[in-house]
């Protein structure tokens, strides 16, 4: 009894603590119909599209719309509905405004004509989401701004102002990367070290490792690191180039087909030209490139010298399925006992250092090296 008592206290004082006024919504209401009655009223529409299963769109409707300081907002400026985006008039709705629902929750203003003047997405607290409400009403609205940038307006702070909408309200990053992106591409690359380019197009810019942007950047890492967090850029310039390295890798691994490979064997050299930049931990991106382009250029000599070489220095990637790979290739193509030995034994020790459980595939390759020397 006591304990009921008390979580009814606290759901209370919980409660007091945001006064709640329950906004007024129109429920899947035809869009005709809010539309006239937001051209009766002379307001605004805001629109919040949903589903049944969405929880975020729940704490939205339940707890942060019914907020005194939101309600008072929502009904004194719009003429409000909310959307199931699964039934008949949410479909209806979303067919109206393509491509705006990547993701729910979420909310449209229009006038009341249905212009769309702005979008925000994603649940937010109440003072959040009135700040971006606020502020994506302030100067031109959304669908003014696509107008002038569809007419061919390029100003640097009208780009600015645009970018806004896209990537704080909208969180329309496709778009926001195609704009930013263009936006750039009117100049020599060599803006790219201005800072305003770079507050544009620096989230995302450094991402194709096969672009001249990424190559720009390497050239000149020094000079970005005036403008960004050098180390941090490091970094995300190794992991791109690491994580492409692992998918060409993988794909020579997976197939036979020789025009495929051709075509990787040109990415592998592509991307050993960019890993002898001075970046941190690039040198062990050469390392895995240099061992799987002698298996691709079919000397089994080299290798056998540049893996034993590079494992020495624990250079190469520590995965089981590289290891596997060239362990197998070099147990079914070297002659000199010897060096199956010393791959075997070298082997044998990575398989002690990954233990039973993770055994697997290199106990399979394990057994083709015994079987190598029993015949040798």
């Amino acid at each position: 009894m006591k304990k009921t008592l008390l979580a009814f206290v606290f759901g209370m004082l919980v409660l007091s603590a945001f006064p709640q006024k329950k906004a007024l919504f129109l429920d899947n209401e035809p869009w005709e119909n809010v539309l006239k009655q937001a051209q009766k009223a002379n307001k605004m529409v805001f629109v919040d599209c949903y589903t049944s299963w969405c929880v975020p769109c729940k704490h939205l409707m339940n707890v942060i719309f019914p907020q005194k300081i939101v309600s008072d907002y929502l009904d004194s400026t719009f003429i409000c509905v909310k959307y199931d985006i699964e039934q008949k008039n949410g479909k209806e709705f979303e067919a109206r405004y393509p491509n705006r629902i990547v993701a729910i929750p979420t909310m449209f203003i229009t006038d009341p004509h249905g212009n769309l003047l702005h979008v925000v997405r994603g649940a937010r607290e109440a003072d959040d989401l009135l700040d971006k409400l606020k502020d994506g009403l302030s100067g031109n609205p959304l669908y003014e701004i696509e107008k002038e940038y569809q007419q061919g307006n390029r100003e640097l702070n009208f780009i600015k102002r645009y970018l806004w909408f896209l990537e704080v309200c909208a969180a329309d990053q496709s778009r926001f990367e195609k704009v930013a992106g263009d936006y750039a591409a009117q100049f020599p690359m060599d803006s790219l070290l201005n800072p305003d380019i770079w507050d544009m197009v620096g989230g995302f810019i450094w991402r194709d490792m096969y672009s001249r942007e990424y190559r720009f950047i390497l050239e000149h890492l020094e000079g970005f690191g005036k403008i960004e967090d050098y180390y941090k850029l490091e970094d995300r310039l190794y992991d791109v180039l690491r994580f492409e390295t692992n998918v060409v890798m993988l794909k020579i691994v997976q197939t036979e087909n020789q025009d495929s490979l051709l075509v990787l064997k040109q990415k592998v050299d592509q991307l050993l030209e960019l890993s002898k930049y001075p970046v941190k931990e690039f040198p062990k991106i050469s390392a895995d490139l240099l061992v799987i382009k002698a298996m691709l250029d079919g000397d089994t000599d080299k290798v056998y010298e540049r893996f034993m070489a590079f494992e020495d220095c624990n250079f190469l990637f520590d995965v089981p399925w590289l290891r596997t790979t060239i362990f197998r290739y070099l147990f079914t193509r070297l002659d000199d006992k010897r060096r199956v030995q010393a791959c075997m034994d070298r082997l044998l020790a990575y398989q002690r250092r990954l233990g039973y459980e993770k055994g697997g595939e290199v106990d399979e390759v394990v057994a083709l090296g015994k079987e190598k020397l029993a015949k040798m």
